[in-house]
C-alpha cells in the first residue's frame, strides 16, 4: 500500500501594497486665476483629460521630451532676459558667442536645480543637459539676428489680462522690436519637424491668443508678428553614451547642419484671423466655464486617446486606478 505524500504548505507573509488613490468629483480649477491655452485646448481635445486636470492630477513620471524642452526654454530665458535693453549689434553677437560658456555654466546649473524640483529623473536631466549644452553654442551663432537686430523686451514673462469678462493667463517665451514693430516668440521643442507645420502655425490658437493678450496688455500697440521657433530633439539612443560624447554629439551635429536643428516661422497676425479667432475664444470660454459650472457633460474623446503622443491619463481610463500619478493643488 502506497503511501500518501503529505505536501505541507508554507505561508509566505504578504506585504501591504497601497492602494491608489480613490478618483475623485471636485474640480479645482479657479477661473479668476485666468484660463491656459493648455487648458482650453485639453477642454477641447477630451474633456475626460481636463477634468482629471481640473481636478489636479498629474502623472508622476516624466517624458525625456517634456525635460529637454523645459530645460532648453530656461536656458534661453536667462539668454535673453541676460540681453534685455541692449541695442543690437554685431559686437553684442560677438560677445555672447564668446561669453556663452561662462554664461551657460550657471544657466545650466540652475536649470538642473529647477528640473530636480519638478521631480525629473536623475540621469535622464543630465543627459537633457549635455544636449543643451551641445546645442546651445550653434543656437546663438546661428540666430545671429536675435542680437544683432531685435531689441529684447523681456522673456518668459507672465501674463494675465481681461477678455469678454474673462482673464487670460499664460507665459510669453520672448518679446521683442524689431525695424520698430513689436513682436512675440514662442518656442517649441519637437522630435520632428512636419512638412504641414508652415501651414498650421499660421492660425496657430496659441499665437492668436498670446498676440491677443499683449495687445490687449500693451493697447494701442499691435503685435506684427508671432517668430514661432521650433528646436528639434534628436532620436539618438543615448543610454550607452557618457554626457560628455552626447554634448560633443549634439556640438558637432548642429554646428555642421543648424537647419536641421533649428527652424523658425515668421507667423504675421493678420487682422482677419485675428477678428474671426476673438469670436471663436469667447464661445470656447463660454462653454469651458459651463462644463465647469456642470452645465455640459463630461465625455471621452476616444480619437484623442493615442495621436503623436498618447494621453497620459491612458492608463486611468483603462484600468481605473491613479497608481502613478500624484494630485496637486
Amino acid at each position: 500500500m502506497s503511501k500518501k505524500r503529505i505536501v505541507r504548505l508554507k505561508l509566505r507573509k504578504v506585504k501591504r501594497v497601497e492602494q491608489p488613490p480613490e478618483p475623485t468629483n471636485e474640480m479645482s480649477y479657479d477661473m479668476q486665476r485666468g484660463v491656459s491655452y493648455s487648458r482650453l485646448q485639453s477642454f477641447l481635445a477630451c474633456r475626460q483629460k481636463c477634468k482629471y486636470e481640473c481636478q489636479g492630477w498629474k502623472r508622476i513620471e516624466s517624458k525625456e521630451s517634456l525635460t529637454f524642452g523645459g530645460l532648453f526654454h530656461f536656458v534661453l530665458e536667462q539668454l535673453y532676459e541676460h540681453v534685455k535693453g541692449e541695442r543690437p549689434s554685431q559686437r553684442l553677437h560677438q560677445q555672447m558667442v564668446k561669453n556663452l560658456p561662462d554664461l551657460l555654466e550657471g544657466w545650466l546649473e540652475d536649470a538642473r536645480a529647477d528640473a530636480f524640483k519638478r521631480g525629473g529623473d536623475g540621469k535622464m536631466i543630465e543627459r537633457c543637459e549635455a544636449l543643451v549644452a551641445g546645442f546651445m553654442p550653434a543656437y546663438v551663432r546661428f540666430h545671429s539676428t536675435d542680437f544683432t537686430r531685435r531689441k529684447w523686451i523681456g522673456a518668459e514673462k507672465e501674463f494675465r489680462v481681461n477678455f469678454k469678462g474673462f482673464w487670460l493667463f499664460g507665459y510669453r517665451d520672448g518679446m521683442f522690436e524689431e525695424d520698430g514693430k513689436l513682436d512675440v516668440l514662442e518656442t517649441k521643442t519637437k522630435a520632428a519637424i512636419s512638412v504641414d507645420l508652415n501651414d498650421a502655425v499660421g492660425f496657430d490658437a496659441q499665437n492668436l491668443m498670446y498676440a491677443l493678450a499683449t495687445e490687449i496688455e500693451l493697447h494701442p500697440r499691435r503685435v506684427h508678428q508671432v517668430l514661432y521657433n521650433v528646436i528639434r530633439k534628436p532620436q539618438w539612443r543615448m543610454d550607452k553614451l557618457t554626457d560628455a560624447q552626447i554634448e560633443q554629439r549634439a556640438l558637432k551635429e548642429s554646428s555642421k547642419d543648424p537647419k536641421g536643428f533649428f527652424v523658425r516661422y515668421p507667423v504675421v497676425i493678420r487682422r482677419k484671423n485675428l477678428i474671426r479667432f476673438k469670436h471663436e475664444l469667447e464661445q470656447k470660454l463660454i462653454d469651458f466655464q459651463a462644463w465647469l459650472n456642470g452645465e455640459l457633460p463630461t465625455y471621452r474623446n476616444e480619437g484623442a486617446c493615442i495621436t503623436k503622443w498618447s494621453c497620459p491619463f491612458i492608463r486611468v481610463c483603462a484600468t481605473g486606478s491613479f497608481l502613478g500619478y500624484d494630485r496637486r493643488k
